[in-house]
């Protein structure tokens, strides 16, 4: 485990190569988690990042305020920034299951994404190992 925190994605990805585990979060004010982990995994060549949230899978709108939500096993990249709209900087406004800018930087290098609930740690396990993990697969 890394004893530094790295403050920028490419810090980040040079402390992979001498560690398996590197711990952060956004870079800088603005900068979201999603889209941090997103760029992370681009620039490390991942195979697939998984993005663990407090939902079980993307929606078509929020499940919280809208009982008829339709959950989606599989998403493109594009039906993904559907939902949870514009690749665009903005004030702060409500949350989406995956952070726009983050959605596009996906779609931009064709990164797979696991989203998933977060407070299920075996979800977590299998989708990092790359099996059925019960939430939504994005490519």
């Amino acid at each position: 485990v890394s004893g530094t925190i790295p403050r920028s994605v490419n810090e980040a990805a040079s402390l992979l190569e001498d560690r398996q585990v590197v711990v952060m979060g956004g870079t800088r004010p603005g900068h979201t988690t999603d889209a941090v982990a997103i760029r992370l995994a681009v620039a490390v060549a991942a195979e697939r990042c998984v993005i663990a949230t407090n939902v079980s899978k993307v929606h078509d709108s929020d499940p919280r305020v809208d009982p008829e939500a339709v959950a989606h096993d599989r998403l493109t990249h594009s039906q993904l920034q559907a939902i949870v709209g514009p690749a665009e900087h903005s004030q702060a406004g409500p949350s989406q299951v995956v952070d726009p800018m983050g959605a596009s930087a996906a779609a931009s290098a064709d990164m797979p994404l696991c989203i998933l609930d977060g407070r299920d740690p075996e979800a977590i396990r299998v989708a990092m190992e790359g099996g059925d993990f019960g939430g939504t697969v994005v490519e």
